[in-house]
């Protein structure tokens, strides 16, 4: 896996941050989401129906426990941090039949062309090269292929006062997106 140095940087905080024996403190604030998370998995459902999804920087499979449910031909799932997918795998350890885990890096993966109807993410392309990625999942999408992802947004003031409370929680490199970003 060819990593650039931001890839890098990302894949050792997210070792460190998922190699910690307690849960992040910080996740008290994601419950003001639960509302975009509900429109988010409904849509998932909806469009996911002996498909081909790919958890697109699945972190530790948070996102799984629902869209398992979903009736998916088959789930990807990939993150650059490998104890980020250890974590998902033991989460998934039930439903490991449709599932399938790699170590890779989302700017640039080593999965087929054209292989996903379907590719999600929550949390995922403020991390990322926005060119990079965007050409990825591009070439990984199926001709109509479809794409969701859930974002922090750096219009918003919440997220902004959240972020300035909470400085050690991310990586040099995140970012929340803005304009440009599009």
């Amino acid at each position: 896996m060819s990593l650039s140095e931001q890839n890098l940087r990302e894949k050792n905080f997210h070792n460190n941050l998922q190699s910690k024996k307690k849960g992040r403190f910080e996740n008290i604030f994601y419950k003001a989401l639960y509302n975009l998370n509900e429109d988010f998995f409904k849509y998932i459902e909806k469009s996911s129906k002996g498909k081909h999804l790919l958890d697109y920087g699945c972190g530790v499979g948070n996102n799984l426990n629902n869209v398992s449910n979903f009736q998916a031909e088959r789930i990807t799932c990939i993150d650059i941090s490998e104890v980020s997918i250890e974590k998902a795998k033991k989460k998934a350890s039930e439903f490991m039949h449709k599932i399938e885990f790699h170590v890779d890096n989302c700017e640039n993966s080593k999965l087929n062309d054209g292989a996903f109807d379907l590719i999600y993410g929550s949390g995922i392309l403020h991390h990322l090269n926005m060119k990079k990625c965007l050409n990825e999942i591009h070439r990984l999408l199926k001709n109509n292929g479809k794409m969701i992802f859930i974002e922090p947004l750096g219009t918003n003031p919440i997220i902004n006062i959240y972020r300035k409370l909470t400085p050690n929680s991310r990586s040099e490199d995140e970012h929340p997106l803005l304009q440009k970003d599009f």
